[in-house]
């Protein structure tokens, strides 16, 4: 049985959540062992009218703030577990207080893959696109992750972006692993040739193995550059699970710069799979 190792943000948890775990988890035939991470952000300061050039709050404020948001992560952890029982799901839960993105990276050690929330920010404040801890776990993470879209869609098509390079391919075998039913669905190779002719690298040896895999399988051959290509093909395509390479370790092991997958990873509405070599 797969070990999925899901992680959400107690702060901004909903109910729409459950679905696509609940979705993946039956896809991988897998157990659920569930993180709330109840990282408490500081209050924000507010402007005292006879102090026009400083912040400040008091500490009554500050324990407010706090017990506030700790009774929205139980009340959240509830809901979760509750929905998560309904639907029948096989979990262990655990809710986490600190050294959130650390104690991620050592739990997906011992997973066979890492779901997160496209949103996930960890601070109760949207930092960037996509968040910043977002980021940092998929640098890090010692297992395959899956990034989520917001509500629960389907999968009808997979899409694996191929670059030639052993850390696209080895994505690509990692996905057939956890997920070999996705074979017998639509599936869509898409390499980016920056050169401009329509050259596969070892075109051969992929259709060779893909095709003891997959049952409907297409090639395609964008041109221009990898993100920006893919994104502009991607961003009005529905229903789709996209595989990428290596994010953010070394320049010769990944398949995008970090700030180009960032720029990928803007399409919420797709579920990417992401492996590291």
């Amino acid at each position: 049985m797969t070990n999925v190792l899901v992680v959400l943000d107690g702060l901004n948890f909903s109910i729409s959540q459950v679905g696509p775990v609940e979705y993946i988890a039956r896809l991988a035939r897998g157990k659920l062992r569930v993180m709330l991470l109840g990282v408490i952000p500081p209050p924000l300061p507010t402007l005292l009218p006879a102090v026009v050039d400083s912040m400040y709050y008091s500490n009554e404020a500050a324990v407010e703030h706090i017990a506030e948001r700790q009774q929205e992560v139980r009340q959240h952890a509830e809901e979760l577990q509750a929905a998560l029982s309904a639907k029948g799901l096989e979990f262990t839960f655990t809710a986490i207080t600190s050294d959130p993105v650390e104690t991620v990276v050592r739990e997906s050690r011992f997973a066979d893959i890492l779901l997160i929330p496209h949103t996930l920010s960890l601070s109760g404040i949207r930092d960037s696109e996509p968040p910043r801890a977002i980021r940092q776990i998929l640098e890090k993470a010692e297992c395959p992750v899956l990034t989520l879209p917001g509500s629960m869609q389907p999968i009808k098509e997979t899409i694996l972006a191929y670059s030639g390079t052993h850390s696209s391919m080895l994505a690509i075998r990692n996905f057939f692993r956890l997920f070999p039913a996705l074979g017998l669905r639509n599936v869509t190779v898409m390499h980016v040739s920056e050169s401009g002719n329509d050259t596969i690298p070892d075109e051969k040896l992929l259709r060779l193995y893909l095709e003891g895999i997959c049952r409907k399988l297409t090639f395609q051959v964008l041109h221009g550059t990898p993100p920006a290509s893919l994104k502009l093909c991607l961003q009005y395509r529905k229903n789709v699970i996209i595989t990428l390479g290596a994010y953010g370790r070394s320049r010769a092991s990944r398949f995008f710069r970090e700030s180009q997958a960032d720029n990928l990873l803007e399409l919420g509405h797709a579920y990417f799979f992401i492996s590291h070599p």
